[in-house]
């Protein structure tokens, strides 16, 4: 996603908060926020979660919901979100 250049503080403060009000939910297994090293307006959001279910119950949670919403006027378009499956990992 990309932030307005005047937002860009603003968006990294909600994607923090966002990480952090997922970290205690239990099928959630990472949520990890990146900016891109040569356009500091653009964020690469990776979430991944037990399943579907738990990203869907996630994405329906109100704190949730609202910060997403704050999101949207900060943003220079929607972002776009796809939904994948696993084939490999590579453990850190």
């Amino acid at each position: 996603m990309t932030a307005r250049q005047s937002a860009t503080a603003e968006v990294e403060r909600i994607l923090r908060n966002l990480v952090e009000m997922t970290r205690d939910e239990p099928d959630a297994i990472t949520y990890n926020v990146h900016r891109h090293q040569d356009d500091i307006n653009r964020f690469l959001v990776y979430e991944l979660y037990k399943d579907r279910d738990a990203c869907d119950a996630h994405l329906s949670r109100h704190p949730i919901k609202v910060l997403i919403a704050r999101l949207q006027p900060l943003l220079v378009t929607p972002p776009r979100i796809s939904c994948c499956t696993t084939v490999a990992v590579m453990e850190i």
